[in-house]
Formats: C-alpha cells, sequence, structure tokens
C-alpha cells in the first residue's frame, strides 16, 4: 500500500485592492482543506508577517499594480516585516500572481514578492503561478493544479 499523504498546516495569505487575488486564494484555501489539510485564509491587510512561521506552507498571493510594482496591501505588509527585522525562519512559501499580459511588467508582484522572502530566510517552492486578467473557472482549475505540483514537491 502507498503511504498516507501527509496532512500539513497550510496558510493561503493574500492581498488584493480589487478581489480577484481572494477569489483565487479562497478557491486553493477550499480546494487545499478538501484534502484534509488544515488552512487558514490570512488576508494581508491585517496580517503579522511572523504569525506566518507557524505553518508547515504559506501560499501567498497577490496582485500586480501600476507598471509591475507590489499592490500597496503588499507593500506594507513587507515593509512592516522589515521594520521589525522579520525572519522567515525557513519558513516554505509558494507564490500566486495576478497581473494583465497586456503591460510589459505582467504579474511582476509574484518576482518581488519572492526576493522579498528569500531576504528573510523565506524558502521559494516551486515557479511562481502567474495568473492573466480575471480569475474564472479555467484560471482557478490551473491554480487548483499549480497548488497540487507544490504539494507534490514539499
Amino acid at each position: 500500500p502507498l503511504p498516507a499523504p501527509q496532512l500539513m498546516n497550510i496558510a493561503v495569505a493574500f492581498a488584493t485592492l480589487s478581489g480577484n487575488t481572494s477569489v483565487v486564494a479562497n478557491y486553493l484555501a477550499e480546494h487545499l482543506r478538501q484534502q484534509c489539510h488544515q488552512v487558514d485564509s490570512i488576508d494581508l491587510a491585517g496580517a503579522i508577517a511572523d504569525t506566518l512561521k507557524c505553518y508547515d506552507l504559506v501560499f501567498l498571493g497577490g496582485s500586480t499594480y501600476g507598471d509591475g510594482d507590489l499592490n500597496p496591501i503588499s507593500e506594507m505588509f513587507f515593509q512592516a516585516a522589515q521594520r521589525i527585522g522579520h525572519n522567515c525562519g525557513q519558513t516554505r512559501f509558494a507564490i500566486f500572481s495576478l497581473g494583465d499580459s497586456l503591460y510589459p511588467n505582467f504579474s511582476k508582484s509574484g518576482e518581488i514578492s519572492a526576493e522579498l522572502l528569500k531576504e528573510m530566510d523565506a524558502v521559494i517552492i516551486g515557479e511562481i503561478h502567474r495568473i492573466d486578467g480575471y480569475p474564472d473557472e479555467n484560471t482557478l482549475a490551473g491554480a487548483a493544479e499549480w497548488a497540487d505540483n507544490i504539494l507534490k514537491i514539499v
């Protein structure tokens, strides 16, 4: 018989302005709960970076703002983490990023988030999952498939 899958304590943390990132985050959280993982949804607007260290894995999502920047909520979260000298303590993160491929810096916020997390001693798992445009059935299914692949390599 195959070994039982390892159930994890997972956070799906997100920064949303228009609500699109929260749609993806909530979908991922429910998808992971259906696999019997313990999953908390965390809105970065009210989150403290140190709370993320207690999770086995953090799925972190945000949207790209302006010309390839972090959205203001992500920016405030990372600034607050840097002010307190936050260290991720080898916490594992998988990053998803929303954007519009019509812009030259499509989904750049994911790359910025990854670099900031690495500076705080985080471990980035897998590739950044980039979502183009508004979330729909296809993009949500793609996000779930990406999450499943992340779980296979954790």
